[in-house]
C-alpha cells in the first residue's frame, strides 16, 4: 500500500556602479562524473562532489539532546519568508494551497462522525476515503493548513483548521473514552486489540486497512495544529484531542503482551513512534516516552542498529517514517543505538538507492543497490510521499549533525522532485514518478482522488521558505549582532523585523553555464548597516563572483575556507552600507553527469543542481487526469519502445554541446538509431529543466554507451523491448503475491497465510487449512489461461484453487528463469459471461500443511 525564468527587477545596467568586484576563481567548468563523498558513520553525500568543510559551525549542530542542551533559534519563522511571484516555486505554493482550500471539512470529518455514531452532515469523499482507509486525508488536512498558516498567515487557513477541529471534538466527545479515527469498524478493531488478539500484515490488522498509519495521520495534524496555531481557540482544542488520545492509545495497548504488540507492528504504523517523542518532548511525561520506544518494530529496527543493509523488497515509506521517529528517539535519548539505526538507513537509501532527482523506490518498494534494471522499466516510479519523509529527515539531520550531505539532499529532492510533485496548470497531485524514458504522470482530480500522495502533497508545497534563509547567532546570541546565511537559491523576500532590515533574493538562469541573481538589502532607517553574509557555496558550483550593483557599500569577501568538519561551504561577505544596497551574484555552475548506482548504461544530466529531461510527445496520455478507481495514480498509457532512444557516446565532455542562451536549459550530442536499419544518425537534443515539464512524456535517463560502443547499448534496448513487447501481448491482469500495493489493488483478501521476504522477493502462502484471494480482472477478454508462478523451494506442496463462476481445466507445469508455473486452460466462456470480466481467485491449503510460495497470479492470453 501506499503509506499512509528571468530576474525580475534587475538593471540592465549590468555593470554600471561598481563599488566592488570580487571574482572567486575555483576550477574550469567542466562536466563531472565525480562520485558523492560519504557522510561521517558511512552516510553519503548525495552531491557531485566532495563536501568540503565550511566557515561556519553553531551551537545547533552538536549532537546533544534538545531537552537538555537548548539550541540557539537560527530559523526564521515562516511568516517572514515569502516567496517571490512568478517563480515556479510561489506558483507551486499557490497550487497547492488553492487545492487545499478546495476540500470541504464536512467531507472529511463524514468518517469521524460515522465512527462516533454522529449523524452525517455530508457525504464522504470516495476513493481511498471510502475504501478502508477513511479519514486519512484529515489528519494531512489539518496539517497542511497548519503548515500554510505559518507561511502565509491568512485567514481562510485558520478558520478551515477551526471548523476541522470543532468537527472533530464534538466526535471525541461523542466517543466518551478518548478515541478518534475514521477507519471502518474501529469500534470493532480495538476492542479486540484491547483483548490482545492480534493478527497482523504488512497493511492489514485484524481486517483492516492500515488503521495505525491512518491513526498517525491524525496525531500529527493534531500535534502541528498544536505547535502552530497561535489562536488559544485552535491550539487548544488540538492540545485536548491529541492527549486524550495519546492517553486512550496507551490504555489501549497496555493490555498487550510484548509478542502480540510486535505483530502488531507488522501492520504499517507510520510515525506513531515519532509523535509519542513529539508528545514527551511538549509534555515531559515518561509515558510517551516509553510509548514512542515500545513502538520500535524490532526485525526492521535490529539490522539497521547493527550496521546491515537489509532494505532490498521493503516497502519503501513504510520504513521512513519509523526511522523519522528513531531520529527523534536519538535526539531525546542520546541512544547510539536509534543513531546507528539512522545513520545506516540514510547510507542504504540515498548512497545506494537513490537517483537524479534524489527519489527512490520502484512500484513503492526498495530496489537491491545493484540492479536499477525495474527503475527505467516500469510506469510505477519514484513515489512523492518517499520524498516528503526524506526530506524531513534530511531537514532533522542536518539540524542535528550541520553536516552538507544532508543540506545538499535536502536541495536536491526539493527543486528536482518535491515542487515539480504539483501540476500549475494540470491543478493535481502527483503520486508517481516514472524514470522510464517517455513515460508521464498522471495527476490527481481534488475532488475524487483521495491517495497518500494526496494527503503529503496538501503539506509538502507551503514549506519551501523554511530553509532559504537562516540568522546566524552573534556575540551572546544578540539579534543586533546576527549574521545572515543563504542556503537555497531559491526566489525570496525575508521581512528581518528584529533587525529592522528587508531582503529580496532573485536568481534565475543566465548565458551559457551561468546563473545570475541579486540581492537586494534595505535597511527601516537612514544609519549605517553591518552584516555578516554567509552565502552558501555548494557542490553544484564551479565559480562565484559578487560585486555592488546599486547603492552605496562597501564589502569584503573571504574565499571559500575548507574544515574538517563536513559543514556546508559559505562565502563570508562583510557588508558596510547606508539605505539600500544591491549585490549581484554571478555563479558558474558545473553540468554533472551522473550514471545510475549500479552503473548500467543509463545517466542523467544535471545544469547545477538542476536535473535536465527531454521533453517528448504529449500522445496517449491516458488517465492524465485520475478518476475515482483504485488505481487511478498508475500512468496507465502505453509504454514507449526503448530500442529507438537517443544514445549518449562516450565521455560527458564529448557529448555536451555549447547553449548560449539564459534559458536554462543544455543541448548534447546524441546518436538516433535509423528506423528500420542497423545505421545511426548524429543530431543534437536539448534538455530542459525536469521541473519545467508538465503533462507530457519526457526522459530523465538517456541511454549511455560510455565506452563508445552504442550497437550494444542498442541490443540490450532492443532485447528488453522484445520481452515487454512479449509480455503485453500475453498478460491480461496480474498480482504480485506479498508484493503491498498489488495486493491492495487487487482486492486481496486472506485468512491463516503469511506474506512474506525471501532474498529480497515478496510472497505469499497459506498455512494448514488457510487461504488468500484476489480480484483479477480481463479488460479486454482475451485472457485463455490462469497462470500461478511459485518458488521451486516446496513448489511440490499441495493447493487449490476456487473460482466462483470461472471454470478451469487441469494444469500444465513448466518451469521458466528459475519459478515453477502452473498454467490452467480457462473452460467454457472464460470471463466474458462474468460481471465486469472479474473473477475472485482463491488459493487454499489442505489440512496437510501450508501451499508453495507463490510469487504472482496472472490471466494470460496463452
Amino acid at each position: 500500500m501506499a503509506s499512509h525564468g528571468n530576474i525580475a527587477n534587475m538593471d540592465n545596467g549590468l555593470y554600471r556602479d561598481i563599488t566592488v568586484y570580487v571574482s572567486l576563481q575555483l576550477s574550469s567548468a567542466t562536466p563531472t562524473t565525480q562520485p558523492p563523498q560519504a557522510c561521517p558513520n558511512g552516510t553519503p553525500n548525495t552531491a557531485g562532489e566532495s563536501s568540503q568543510g565550511g566557515a561556519m559551525t553553531d551551537a545547533r549542530h552538536q549532537s546533544q539532546s534538545a531537552q537538555n542542551h537548548p539550541e540557539p533559534d537560527v530559523r526564521f519563522a515562516p511568516s517572514q519568508v515569502r516567496l517571490t511571484p512568478g517563480s515556479i516555486y510561489a506558483d507551486a505554493q499557490q497550487a497547492g494551497s488553492d487545492y487545499l482550500l478546495s476540500l470541504d471539512p464536512d467531507r472529511l470529518l463524514a468518517p469521524y462522525r460515522r465512527e462516533a455514531g454522529l449523524p452525517a452532515k455530508a457525504d464522504p469523499y470516495p476513493n481511498w476515503e471510502s475504501m478502508g482507509l477513511d479519514g486519512h486525508i484529515g489528519g494531512h488536512y489539518l496539517s497542511g493548513l497548519a503548515a500554510y498558516w505559518q507561511s502565509l498567515q491568512t485567514w481562510p487557513f485558520l478558520e478551515r483548521a477551526t471548523r476541522m477541529l470543532t468537527g472533530l471534538l464534538e466526535c471525541q466527545d461523542a466517543s466518551g473514552d478518548g478515541f478518534l479515527g475514521g477507519m471502518p469498524h474501529s469500534a470493532e478493531l480495538f476492542q479486540n486489540l484491547r483483548q490482545d488478539h492480534v493478527q497482523a500484515q504488512s497493511f492489514d490488522l485484524l481486517g483492516s486497512w492500515v488503521p495505525l498509519y491512518n491513526l498517525h495521520k491524525l496525531f500529527a495534524g493534531l500535534l502541528d495544529c498544536w505547535q502552530s496555531f497561535q489562536t488559544k481557540s485552535a491550539s487548544d482544542m488540538a492540545r485536548v484531542m491529541v492527549l486524550r488520545l495519546a492517553d486512550w492509545w496507551c490504555d489501549l495497548v497496555d493490555n498487550i503482551d510484548e509478542q502480540n504488540f510486535q505483530t502488531m507492528l507488522t501492520c504499517e504504523y507510520g510515525g506513531l513512534n515519532e509523535a509519542f517523542a513529539r508528545l514527551y518532548q511538549l509534555t515531559g511525561k515518561d509515558r510517551y516516552l516509553r510509548q514512542a520506544r515500545r513502538l520500535t518494530d524490532r526485525p526492521f529496527f535490529e539490522p539497521l542498529a547493527a550496521g546491515k543493509d537489509q532494505l532490498t523488497g521493503l516497502h519503501a515509506n513504510t520504513q521512513i517514517p519509523k526511522v523519522l521517529g528513531y531520529e527523534r528517539l536519538a535526539e531525546i535519548t542520546g541512544d547510539e543505538a536509534f543513531r546507528k539505526a539512522v545513520d545506516t538507513f540514510w547510507h542504504g537509501v540515498v548512497d545506494k538507492r537513490t537517483v537524479s532527482i534524489g527519489a527512490h523506490s520502484v512500484s513503492e518498494h526498495f530496489n537491491p543497490p545493484d540492479d536499477f534494471s525495474a527503475m527505467v522499466t516500469s510506469r510505477e516510479g519514484l513515489e512523492t510521499c518517499n520524498s516528503y519523509n526524506m526530506a524531513k529527515l534530511a531537514l532533522r539531520l542536518y539540524d542535528r549533525t550541520g553536516q552538507a550531505c544532508y543540506l545538499d539532499f535536502y536541495e536536491r529532492v526539493l527543486v528536482n522532485h518535491l515542487v515539480s510533485t504539483v501540476g500549475i496548470r494540470e491543478h493535481g497531485f502527483v503520486y508517481f514518478t516514472p524514470m522510464r524514458p517517455r513515460h508521464y504522470r498522471v495527476y490527481s482530480s481534488a475532488q475524487r482522488s483521495f491517495w497518500c500522495c494526496v494527503g503529503t502533497g496538501l503539506e509538502n508545497h507551503a514549506r519551501y521558505g523554511a530553509m532559504i534563509f537562516e540568522r546566524r547567532p552573534g556575540k551572546d546570541l544578540e539579534q543586533e549582532s546576527a549574521s545572515l546565511a543563504v542556503n537555497l537559491f531559491i526566489p525570496a523576500s525575508l521581512d528581518w523585523s528584529q533587525r529592522g532590515l528587508r531582503i529580496s533574493l532573485a536568481y534565475a538562469p543566465g548565458p551559457g553555464t551561468t546563473n545570475i541573481g541579486c540581492l537586494d538589502l534595505e535597511a527601516d532607517d537612514q544609519s549605517q548597516q553591518t552584516l555578516d553574509l554567509y552565502l552558501r557555496h555548494p557542490w553544484w558550483l564551479e565559480d562565484a563572483s559578487y560585486r555592488i550593483k546599486q547603492g552605496q557599500a562597501n564589502m569584503t569577501v573571504e574565499p571559500v575556507k575548507s574544515d574538517s568538519d563536513g559543514g556546508p561551504r559559505f562565502d563570508h561577505l562583510h557588508l558596510t552600507w547606508t539605505g539600500r544596497v544591491s549585490l549581484e551574484l554571478c555563479h558558474q555552475v558545473r553540468v554533472t553527469a551522473e550514471p545510475l548506482p549500479d552503473g548500467s548504461d543509463w545517466v542523467s544530466l544535471l545544469r547545477g543542481v538542476k536535473v535536465m529531461a527531454a521533453r517528448s510527445d504529449d500522445a496517449d496520455l491516458i488517465g492524465l487526469k485520475a478518476d475515482d478507481s483504485r488505481a487511478g495514480h498508475i500512468a496507465s498509457g502505453p509504454l514507449r519502445p526503448l530500442g529507438d532512444l537517443p544514445v549518449l557516446q562516450g565521455a560527458p565532455q564529448d557529448f555536451l554541446l555549447p547553449h548560449p542562451q539564459d534559458d536554462g536549459a543544455i543541448e548534447v550530442a546524441v546518436s538516433r538509431p535509423m528506423t528500420g536499419k542497423q545505421g545511426w544518425t548524429d543530431s543534437r537534443l536539448l534538455l530542459v529543466p525536469f521541473t519545467s515539464i508538465e503533462a507530457s512524456r519526457y526522459s530523465v535517463y538517456l541511454p549511455w554507451a560510455k565506452d563508445g560502443d552504442k550497437d550494444r547499448v542498442r541490443r540490450a534496448l532492443e532485447e528488453i523491448d522484445a520481452q515487454e513487447q512479449a509480455h503485453e501481448l500475453q498478460v491480461c491482469d496480474r498480482v504480485d503475491c506479498g508484493s503491498q500495493q498489488s495486493e491492495i489493488d487487487h482486492e486481496y483478501q486472506g485468512r491463516n497465510d503469511r506474506q512474506e521476504l525471501i532474498e529480497g522477493i515478496n510472497t505469499r502462502h497459506a498455512l494448514a487449512g488457510g487461504c488468500f484471494s484476489y480480484r483479477l480482472r480481463d479488460a479486454t477478454g482475451g485472457a485463455k489461461m490462469l497462470e500461478v508462478a511459485m518458488r521451486d523451494q516446496h513448489s511440490a506442496a499441495p493447493y487449490s484453487l476456487r473460482t466462483e463462476g470461472l471454470e478451469l481445466g487441469q494444469p500444465v507445469r513448466s518451469r521458466e528463469n528459475g519459478s515453477i508455473l502452473d498454467r490452467y486452460p480457462l473452460t467454457g466462456h472464460g470471463l466474458n459471461a462474468l460481471p465486469d470480466r472479474a473473477v475472485r481467485v482463491q488459493v487454499q491449503a489442505g489440512d496437510e500443511g501450508p501451499t508453495p510460495d507463490l510469487l504472482t497470479l496472472a490471466l494470460i492470453r496463452g
